[in-house]
């Protein structure tokens, strides 16, 4: 048992659009970040966090419920019904959407005022015509990760973000400001939200074959209930509460910047695999029963670790650099933050964070995950107005990266009993030394450049895949998976006993 060729397919040109989207985002972050300065990038970041609080109180389940049903109905051979669920679902979700838009910019003043930051009055506009978008839009873009429709999707993630980094070079010559930004940010994601809604075009054109639907909204509210409670354990949250607590947009600014090049970069190699499980683990159950589920869970793991562990260890040892080299130096207190949050990500990836969540809406659990995200959230929120007013921005790193991996490895725990499996321990440990013995060399470079930090990152990078291929013992669900993707490149690296 297997993922199939396309299910494999789908997970590398995801990774490949998603790494490619996220590698411009981060040179366009610089970019706002040099040409705006501290605290205009500071009033940036929380205009986002509005956004995404928006977005996540309009949620409604919408992910949950299209990465879940469309594979089940359509391997069930049901388009009809398929295509009954998804009109549902969107014509809903856009509803609460516009109802929530209006709601915002009726209390946008109050809210502004309570952070101690009126000037953000000034771009409810352009806010809430961004939020609009990509409300309206994010349907789309749920429906072909549902389809595992990635090599569009990657090619549209990488398109369009080209056409803002043009956007944003133009800007910051011409002459850049928080509005301009995003404006730019309204187009690209329409742009983007046209292109993802005429390929999803064709899972409407069945003729809708109505089925009770009760199952599915108490399905859908409770992952809303879950989607709204996790907002509370990330950054969104913590600016707004940062914002409130400190009224300063340079310690905001700081805390993005460490945001940015810890979680997105941490985890932009695994990204697809994020967005894909919960779809890849239903069509394992779907096709293979609990036995196929159970394995599929184990190799995500497994990769997921892979993914991500060896950048957090390089962040532990470079993140200073990192934000000295491409941000300059006037968010060099960024640096601190970048340490902190890696040491805390890397102890949560290292017992499952993500999958240990997943799993759980393929076995129709998602009462538990709503519990273990209201948790976390609950302690991030409790942990945040305490830690924040005592140690300021740091505070903020250690409630949410402490209160994640808490609930992270009770995920853990509630994972391997719904599901029965075993967590890879052993190579969690693997992983750990190879990327220290990886990584320690590179600290003997002395002072870092732009081309020392490239050489290091390349040559590391190197030491941890060779020396992964060597020495971990692939067993027979991970040969097959591999050699699937590609039989000449496994024959090639068992032929020089790389895959032992």
């Amino acid at each position: 048992m297997s993922f199939g060729k396309k299910i494999v397919e789908g997970l590398i040109w995801g990774q490949i659009g998603m790494s490619g989207r996220a590698l411009i985002t981060f040179a366009i972050s610089i970019i706002a970040a040099r040409v705006l300065g501290v605290e205009n990038f500071g009033v940036y970041a929380v205009l986002i966090s509005l956004v995404e609080l928006l977005m996540k109180v309009t949620d409604m389940g919408i992910y949950a419920i299209l990465t879940t049903y469309i594979p089940r109905l359509l391997h069930s051979d049901q388009p009809g019904e398929c295509s009954y669920l998804v009109r549902w679902t969107l014509l809903l979700r856009n509803l609460l959407t516009l109802v929530t838009a209006a709601i915002f910019i009726q209390f946008s003043a109050p809210l502004a005022a309570w952070m101690g930051a009126a000037d953000i009055g000034e771009y409810v506009t352009v806010t809430v015509l961004l939020f609009l978008v990509r409300g309206l839009m994010d349907g789309f873009n749920f429906i072909l990760i549902a389809r595992v429709d990635m090599k569009f999707y990657s090619a549209v993630e990488i398109g369009v973000s080209v056409l803002q980094l043009l956007g944003i070079l133009y800007l910051a010559s011409t002459g850049i400001d928080v509005g301009s930004l995003i404006v730019l940010m309204i187009l690209v994601n329409g742009v983007q939200g046209l292109l993802y809604g005429v390929r999803s075009f064709s899972i409407l054109k069945p003729k809708p074959v109505t089925f009770p639907l009760a199952e599915v909204w108490k399905f859908g509210l409770n992952s809303w209930l879950g989607t709204v409670l996790l907002y509370l354990r990330f950054k969104s949250i913590d600016i707004i509460l940062l914002m409130y607590f400190l009224q300063d947009k340079k310690a905001v600014a700081y805390y993005e910047v460490a945001f940015l090049l810890v979680i997105y970069g941490g985890y932009f190699l695994s990204t697809a695999l994020d967005r894909l499980a919960v779809p890849l683990l239903s069509q394992a159950r779907t096709r293979f029963g609990m036995d196929g589920m159970r394995e599929a869970w184990t190799f995500l793991t497994k990769l997921s670790i892979f993914l991500t562990a060896p950048i957090f260890i390089f962040l532990i040892a470079h993140g200073p650099d990192v934000v000295n080299i491409f941000y300059t130096e006037q968010y060099a207190p960024a640096g601190s933050l970048i340490l902190l949050l890696s040491v805390l990500s890397l102890a949560s990836i290292c017992v499952g964070a993500g999958t240990s969540y997943e799993i759980l809406f393929p076995l129709n659990k998602e009462k538990i995950f709503v519990s273990l995200t209201g948790l976390n959230g609950l302690l991030n929120l409790g942990s945040a107005l305490i830690l924040i007013p005592l140690w300021g921005v740091s505070g903020a790193v250690v409630a949410t990266g402490g209160s994640a991996l808490i609930t992270d490895v009770i995920a853990l725990a509630v994972a391997r009993k719904v599901l029965g499996g075993r967590f890879p321990f052993g190579f969690v440990f693997q992983i750990l030394f190879i990327a220290a013995v990886a990584v320690s060399w590179t600290l003997l470079l002395g002072e870092m450049t732009v081309l020392k930090l490239i050489f290091a990152v390349v040559v590391y990078a190197a030491i941890v895949i060779g020396m992964i291929l060597r020495f971990h013992r692939f067993n027979s669900y991970e040969k097959e998976t591999l050699k699937g993707l590609s039989p000449r490149a496994f024959d090639w690296f068992a032929k020089y006993g790389l895959l032992k």
